[in-house]
């Protein structure tokens, strides 16, 4: 089994990682985003952790668990923002709104009988939600708590026609919005590049701010606050830079969603 981590937008290349399994170091390193192990029949559960000690100093921690069953447990951040062409998975961030789905193996008991047609048991941070279980419930939205540093799913799934039962979790860890900075050419941002710290353009430009996984994903309702050292900007997205005589240029931008 591969097991592999990708950003794309941070430079993982640079990045410390520590891979753990079963809570055991199995591997550390600077850019080890990919791992590799054989897993056995003896091992009911394994689960394969990591922890990312990025560049810019943030910490990222994910958590994977391998099982021998049929029953799968995906989450999908439904109204997290992400920009034209972004080819990531939306991640979710806290007070974010996420759902999940079982999926289950083709062939299988339950597999062949649809989704529809089996009992489920939703469980949040191992207390039964009894509103969203039942025949048919295969899927579970949930806002993420700002008082939990992480959310604990659990689904029990029972076939009608054979009373087979099967059950998965997965835990999920908020991430922090991200921002990140792009340039924007005759109307068109260039999201071939993006902008770092020493920046330092040879004519005047115009720099856009482009929130990562903010939630709601329309920004008509964000936001943005700028600062370049001199003077403030306010409900843009952009903001316009000119040369410092060969000098990096400062600026930061702050968001905020204004939707109650």
């Amino acid at each position: 089994v591969t097991v592999s981590a990708s950003s794309y937008s941070e430079d993982l290349a640079r990045s410390t990682f520590t891979w753990k399994a079963n809570g055991v170091v199995v591997k550390k390193g600077t850019g080890v985003s990919v791992i590799s192990f054989k897993k056995t029949a003896t091992i009911p559960v394994l689960t394969i952790g990591v922890s990312i000690n990025l560049a810019s100093g943030q910490t990222i921690e994910q958590s994977v668990d391998i099982t021998n069953q049929n029953l799968d447990l995906i989450w999908e951040a439904v109204d997290a923002h992400t920009p034209p062409f972004y080819k990531g998975k939306a991640m979710p961030v806290t007070e974010g709104a996420v759902r999940f789905n079982p999926i289950f193996a083709r062939g299988t008991m339950f597999g062949s009988a649809g989704n529809k047609n089996n009992i489920y048991t939703w469980s949040r941070s191992n207390d039964v939600v009894g509103s969203a279980s039942g025949t048919g419930k295969d899927s579970f939205p949930i806002i993420m708590d700002y008082l939990l540093d992480k959310e604990q799913i659990n689904v029990r799934a029972e076939s009608i026609t054979t009373n087979t039962v099967q059950e998965t979790r997965v835990e999920l860890i908020p991430q922090n919005i991200q921002v990140m900075f792009y340039s924007k050419i005759n109307g068109f941002i260039n999201w071939n590049k993006v902008i770092s710290d020493g920046y330092t353009p040879t004519t005047s430009t115009q720099v856009v701010a482009v929130p990562y996984f903010i939630t709601p994903k329309n920004l008509s309702n964000v936001s943005f606050k700028w600062d370049n050292g001199d003077s403030n900007y306010s409900n843009s997205q952009s903001i316009q830079i000119t040369p410092q005589n060969g000098q990096s240029n400062y600026f930061s931008v702050s968001i905020e969603n204004t939707k109650t």
